[in-house]
């Protein structure tokens, strides 16, 4: 051992049964003096201008974002000093397990970055979903923030290292008389919920700062959007899930071989919901129906608001949710009113008595159609002389509109000021009117005692 080496393992503080080195000293000194320098340049860099400055304009808020931030550093610098002298004193004993001092002040860092995190999310990243930053306290209580998520996220990672640090875990399922056991501990399960929950922050991650920018540049329809997320959503919670069920200790190699098997009896009993399973995902890859089209079907003109996994939801005229099986959408003819293009072609029928100019009827009918401002100029609205009638001559207003799901309010205007404008100019809209021919008519045959008396 050479001579640096005996002078940096050089005894020169004694706490309780801890010996403190020279070396560790040293060590000590330099880590806290690069906790400083990161806290100082984090503290100049970040929190002061890209966040106090620019985000918070509440004094009280600053101040607590302030103090979890100071006390952040603070306590990683002690843990660090701790961590390098060696020095971890049971602070209690719980169930036969010392409770170490180094573990708890781990948790109090987890915890206290956790809320750090959480504010950092809500005012510094914006999601696409909503145009402004809400506030702090409302933004944190919501479970779908990126903020809670991470929350949820350090928070089971702190009861995870709490239970194995404080000795606290325990096998679900002891072994039995035989001796054989399952390797179940009770922290699986948190770590079951670890898996899932950071699942949930990646698909947030992917589909909001990730391909939301992506889409952007690219322009690509919400529609496109929305097929492309709930993909990406079922393709991670699948792996997760998967993940989740091997950390369990369940062999996913006994579960195919019993699903193969299992799934044969069960398809049988189940065929019409897997057949509807099957065609949500045909219906996100083929996007023949998507998220915002207007479809009819059976007669019911609606929005697709939803595609999910078994069922989509369409909402009708009359706001009303009509959750249809995804195998109707594939098997039954839909007719879909925006698949190719975003403006579609309607007609109101019009009927002239006969005799009318049907000139002035053209010029009114098209004039009252430009007039309206759902009515698209490109292409023109034209009248078509559809027939000869039995009672009318049969006009019909050919328009196109981008208003599909209000369309029948369009309609009704247009009628409206049609009626309106045949009034001005004296243009007679007819009724059904029917002439009775009696033909063959037998003699009306009286009663001989009425005549007798009329004699009389």
């Amino acid at each position: 051992m050479t001579e640096f080496e005996e002078f940096m393992k050089r005894v020169i503080l004694e706490l309780g049964n801890y010996n403190i080195l020279l070396g560790q000293l040293i060590a000590a000194v330099f880590s806290v003096v690069l906790v400083i320098i990161l806290y100082l340049v984090l503290n100049k860099v970040f929190l002061h201008p890209l966040v106090i400055k620019q985000r918070i304009s509440n004094s009280k808020e600053k101040k607590i974002v302030l103090r979890r931030w100071i006390l952040m550093f603070t306590i990683s610098g002690i843990t660090l000093i701790l961590w390098i002298l060696g020095v971890n004193v049971p602070i209690m004993e719980l169930a036969g397990h010392n409770i170490s001092l180094l573990t708890l002040l781990v948790i109090i860092i987890l915890l206290t970055f956790s809320s750090l995190i959480d504010w950092i999310f809500t005012y510094v990243w914006k999601t696409e979903e909503n145009g402004g930053l809400p506030t702090y306290e409302r933004r944190s209580r919501s479970k779908y923030s990126p903020g809670a998520n991470i929350q949820f996220i350090v928070f089971t990672i702190a009861i995870i290292l709490a239970l194995r640090g404080f000795g606290l875990d325990f096998n679900i399922f002891p072994s039995k008389q035989d001796g054989e056991s399952i390797d179940f501990y009770f922290s699986n399960l948190f770590t079951v919920l670890l898996i899932l929950l950071v699942a949930r922050f990646i698909i947030w991650v992917l589909t909001h700062l990730i391909l939301s920018r992506y889409y952007k540049m690219k322009g690509i329809e919400q529609s496109s959007q929305y097929a492309i997320n709930q993909i990406l959503t079922y393709v991670i919670f699948v792996v997760a899930i998967i993940v989740a069920l091997e950390n369990m200790g369940i062999k996913m190699t006994l579960i195919w071989g019993g699903a193969a098997a299992l799934l044969v009896g069960v398809g049988l009993g189940l065929q019409q919901t897997f057949n509807d399973l099957i065609s949500g995902i045909i219906l996100l890859f083929e996007r023949t129906v998507e998220v915002g089209a207007v479809i009819e079907i059976e007669g019911e003109v609606g929005i697709v608001r939803k595609i999910g996994i078994r069922t989509s939801i369409i909402e009708s005229r009359d706001n009303i949710a009509i959750i249809v099986p995804n195998s109707k959408l594939i098997v039954d003819s839909v007719i879909n009113w925006n698949h190719n293009d975003t403006k579609a072609r309607f007609i109101v029928p019009v009927g002239v008595a006969y005799g009318s100019d049907t000139e002035l009827v053209n010029k009114l009918i098209v004039e009252v159609a430009n007039k309206h401002p759902d009515v698209l100029p490109h292409p023109k609205p034209f009248v078509r002389f559809k027939d000869f009638g039995n009672s009318s001559l049969d006009m019909e207003l050919h328009f196109w509109s981008h208003k599909l799901m209000p369309i029948e309010n369009v309609k009704s205007d247009l009628r409206f000021a049609i009626d309106k404008a045949f009034r001005e100019h004296k243009v007679s809209i007819p009724f059904p009117q029917r002439d009775l021919w009696i033909r063959n008519m037998p003699p009306i045959q009286t009663n001989q005692k009425d005549e007798n008396s009329e004699s009389q």
